[in-house]
């Protein structure tokens, strides 16, 4: 019941559900079949849990971003998933401003194995056209430390400056390159581990929001955009965007 409980009151606020398995064990032993049973039974409950449809909720991440090759996209294009965001990529040298973060892409053509495309073990070989790829990037503390994803730089002692300071850091680095999607993945732990963190992220999302061009979207929004790309003048065009409150 609490499961329910609180996944309905993210939904119910805004927020995008997508599937990350049902057990959140290892998948590197996982057939084709696991993997089914694992994405889209997660999806089923999250509908269940919801009431949003299944065809709705359109991503997905792997467990401890270990990528299932041709078994998992290939399920992942057979029950219509719009998008994968397992892989690590688009890394990079911190001090190196101009090296420019990796923007989505589709699976039609598949990636070619690489520390800036698909940095670990069975990326898929065949094409999956219909099938979108939203790569984690690489960030980075101003001195040089990286981390695969936005909770895993900062130490328990960090302040809210700190917090900020990083957050804006690493949003620069695509804000002002070649404007690639900036993406804030963590686990709600963050919140916990470093006792600041809320309060930085929150001041961090407030200092974006005075930005004219930048929007805080969900994934699926934002591909909205990628897909069918308009003037942020004429961004009220896209339904998605669209603000009910």
């Amino acid at each position: 019941m609490m499961f329910r409980e609180q996944v309905k009151t993210l939904a119910d606020k805004g927020n995008e559900m997508g599937s990350h398995s049902q057990t959140h064990s290892a998948p590197a032993a996982w057939s084709r079949q696991d993997w089914d049973i694992q994405m889209q039974g997660m999806r089923q409950r999250v509908a269940v849990a919801t009431g949003i449809p299944q065809d709705k909720i359109v991503g997905m991440r792997a467990p401890f971003l270990q990528l299932g090759g041709e078994e998992q996209f290939s399920v992942l294009q057979e029950r219509g998933f719009l998008y994968d965001s397992s892989m690590f990529g688009g890394g990079g040298n911190v001090h190196n401003t101009h090296t420019p973060p990796l923007w989505p892409f589709t699976l039609h053509f598949p990636p070619t194995p690489s520390r800036q495309v698909c940095d670990q073990e069975r990326c898929p070989q065949r094409s999956y056209p219909r099938l979108w790829e939203v790569p984690i990037t690489e960030q980075f503390t101003s001195t040089g430390r990286a981390c695969t994803m936005t909770d895993g730089c900062l130490g328990h002692d960090a302040s809210v400056d700190d917090v900020v300071n990083f957050l804006r850091h690493n949003f620069n680095r695509h804000y002002l390159n070649n404007k690639a999607p900036f993406m804030i993945s963590l686990h709600a732990t963050w919140f916990d581990d470093v006792p600041n963190s809320y309060a930085g992220l929150k001041e961090f999302l407030r200092e974006i929001s005075l930005r004219r061009d930048v929007w805080q979207v969900t994934l699926t929004q934002m591909l909205d955009w990628v897909r069918h790309p308009v003037p942020f003048s004429r961004a009220n065009e896209i339904p998605s965007w669209r603000c009910s409150k």
